[in-house]
C-alpha cells in the first residue's frame, strides 16, 4: 500500500504542525517514466522531493504512524517520482509487484487498500473531523484507472482532499497519489495528472 509521506501528512495535520512554504516559480517542469512509458509536466511551484528527503520523511511519516496505531507498518512500494508545494500540497507515483495467482483479484486488492486508507485516518484524528469517500473509474489518456477520493472536514469545512489512482500494467501496480489542502494547487495538480500520457508504442 502507498501509504509514504500520507502518514506524516495526517500526523502533521492532526497536531497543526505548519511547514514553510517554498516559493512558487514559472517554470514547468516536465517529467518522464521509462518504465511505464508516461509523462507529465510538473505544475510550476511543485518542487521534487529528492530521495534523500523522501527517505527521512517516510521513515518519519511512518515511525509517527506506528507510535500512533501501535502497530507496524509493511511497506513495499518503490518511488517513481514525488513532487511538493508544502507538505499539504503533494503527489506521488509510485509502483509495486502484483501477482494475481498470489495477491489475487486486483479491484479486491484496491478496495482493501482504500478501507486501509480511510482506517487510518479515523484512527488519527478527532471527534469534530468527518470522512467522505467515494469509488470510481476515471480514464487518463485512454486507459480506465481505480479511482479513491478521500475529503476530511472539520467543522464543515473542507480541510483535505486526497485521491488515489491505481491500474495494473502486466504484473506491476501504477498509483497516483494526490493529497491537498489549498484547492487551487489541488486543482493544479489533478489537471496535471488529467492531462499526463501514457506512450502506446
Amino acid at each position: 500500500m502507498p501509504l509514504l509521506l500520507i502518514v506524516l501528512m495526517i500526523v502533521q495535520f492532526c497536531e497543526g504542525q505548519n511547514t514553510i512554504s517554498n516559493q512558487d516559480t514559472a517554470t514547468k517542469k516536465e517529467f518522464y517514466s521509462n518504465e511505464f512509458k508516461w509523462r507529465i509536466l510538473v505544475p510550476a511551484g511543485f518542487d521534487t522531493v529528492s530521495a534523500e528527503q523522501y527517505t527521512a520523511l517516510q521513515k518519519q511519516g511512518v515511525s509517527d504512524w506506528e507510535k500512533s496505531t501501535n502497530s507496524k507498518m509493511e511497506e513495499v512500494a518503490k518511488r517513481i517520482c514525488a513532487y511538493k508545494s508544502t507538505i499539504f500540497n503533494y503527489f506521488e507515483a509510485n509502483q509495486q509487484r502484483f501477482d494475481p495467482k498470489t495477491d489475487g483479484d486486483f479491484l479486491s486488492h484496491c478496495a482493501y487498500d482504500d478501507n486501509y486508507i480511510y482506517g487510518t485516518y479515523k484512527k488519527l484524528l478527532f471527534g469534530n473531523a468527518v470522512i467522505d469517500t467515494t469509488l470510481s473509474n476515471e480514464i487518463i489518456d485512454g486507459l480506465t484507472f481505480q479511482r479513491f477520493r478521500l475529503q476530511l472536514s472539520i467543522n464543515n469545512k473542507i480541510a483535505l482532499n486526497m485521491y488515489v489512482y491505481s491500474k495494473l500494467f502486466d504484473e506491476k501496480e501504477f498509483t497516483v497519489v494526490i493529497v491537498y489542502a489549498n484547492k487551487a494547487k489541488g486543482d493544479l495538480i489533478l489537471d496535471a495528472w488529467r492531462k499526463s500520457t501514457f506512450d502506446k508504442n
